[in-house]
């Protein structure tokens, strides 16, 4: 089963007993989790039928069918207990918050936004997660992997549209080149930006000056 730079990425980040996969859609990351052996077995839940559906003919194919448990619902409530690591990817940061806002339901969370990272890093900062890593990678477009752990807060405002940049990644440098570009285009161009788009400039000046 082949994964492309994003998924893979996110393999390398589950490990533990157990894997709750929260909107699993045809089930390839968590089918692959337990086929590598990161984990002894694994939750799939999805709000689509169809997609489990999927994803059950995917773990038959692969034999591991009696390590992985499809749950169809939303978020993280169909879970039934406490994981080792869960990944919530593909989703926007609003509906990212949301899940996480369901319950504490993993020791490790590893999160993949697709849009308004800012708005999930700054809920990490005001809700008490520690921050483990916190990085880009490309595949088509740039995305942020944030794995993190209830704990001491270690975010700090300046970092919540760019995060932390651990490890260091070519990526984070050629995602920050880009956005630079980009803001300095709008800010030269609208006299009155809105508040968001000034803020992520002014962050974006700050990773620059420590360069």
């Amino acid at each position: 089963m082949m994964l492309r730079t994003r998924l893979k990425s996110l393999l390398n980040e589950i490990s533990g007993d157990s894997c709750a996969d929260i909107g699993c859609d045809h089930g390839k990351l968590i089918v692959s989790a337990l086929k590598e052996n990161k984990v002894k077995y694994g939750y799939g839940i999805d709000i689509s039928p169809s997609s489990l559906n999927k994803a059950e003919i995917l773990s038959r194919e692969e034999n591991l069918s009696s390590r992985l448990f499809l749950l169809c619902g939303d978020g993280a409530e169909p879970l039934p207990i406490k994981v080792s690591v869960a990944v919530i990817a593909g989703m926007g940061a609003t509906e990212t918050v949301h899940i996480l806002k369901q319950k504490d339901f993993a020791s490790k969370y590893v999160l993949s936004p697709h849009q308004d990272t800012h708005v999930l890093r700054k809920y990490l900062f005001e809700n008490g997660y520690n921050v483990k890593k916190d990085y880009y990678i490309f595949e088509k477009k740039y995305y942020p992997i944030i794995v993190c752990e209830k704990g001491i807060s270690n975010y700090s405002p300046d970092e919540f549209y760019f995060g932390k940049n651990i490890p260091e990644t070519k990526e984070f440098t050629d995602f920050l080149n880009i956005r630079t570009k980009v803001l300095s285009k709008l800010i030269d161009k609208i006299a009155n930006v809105n508040s968001a788009t000034q803020e992520e400039w002014e962050e974006c000046k700050k990773w620059n000056n420590k360069k």
